[in-house]
């Protein structure tokens, strides 16, 4: 900060720009470099303007060369304000919009996180069935094997009987 001071002292807007430039990269969140030299700009503007008006309030005296530096570092501080304010309200709008999608996003995940659910309770119960499908298939299996086997066996016993009634006839 002293270094911001002494370069403000020495009236040199480079001096200020480099150091507000160094400062105000470790102490805002935008750490940018154009940020950066709004915010020293500022601040040098609104220096000079505190010492103009110092001046003026000590001199009671107000020349139309004063006042025109006044009213022009005056106009460049509004400006360089305006375009910092902007900035700012760019930098919320996008972490608004930021903020948004991540809800979004969340919800989809959430979304999506039911529906892997909901995949995996149908696809137990499509193996339960699967399962079961199996099993009924393979009793009917067996009963259509029982069914035959006693069909042959009736058969058989039919033939032997036929035989034997026809023994017992003749």
């Amino acid at each position: 900060m002293a270094r911001l001071q002494n370069a403000i002292r020495s009236e040199s807007a480079q001096d200020v720009i480099v150091t507000g430039n160094e400062i105000y990269a470790y102490k805002t969140e935008l750490e940018t470099t154009d940020n950066a030299y709004h915010f020293a700009a500022l601040h040098f503007f609104e220096k000079q303007a505190d010492e103009v008006e110092e001046e003026e309030k000590i001199s009671s005296r107000t020349s139309v060369k004063d006042n025109k530096e006044y009213q022009k570092l005056a106009s460049e501080y509004s400006q360089v304000y305006e375009k910092f304010s902007g900035l700012k309200v760019k930098l919320k709008d996008k972490r608004n919009i930021i903020r948004n999608l991540k809800d979004e996003i969340d919800s989809k995940a959430n979304e999506l996180q039911q529906q892997a659910s909901k995949i995996q309770n149908l696809e137990a119960d499509l193996e339960k069935k699967t399962s079961e499908l199996k099993k009924v298939s393979q009793e009917s299996l067996a009963n259509e094997e029982n069914k035959e086997a006693k069909s042959e066996e009736l058969e058989t016993s039919f033939g032997t009987l036929s035989k034997l009634s026809f023994e017992i006839y003749n």
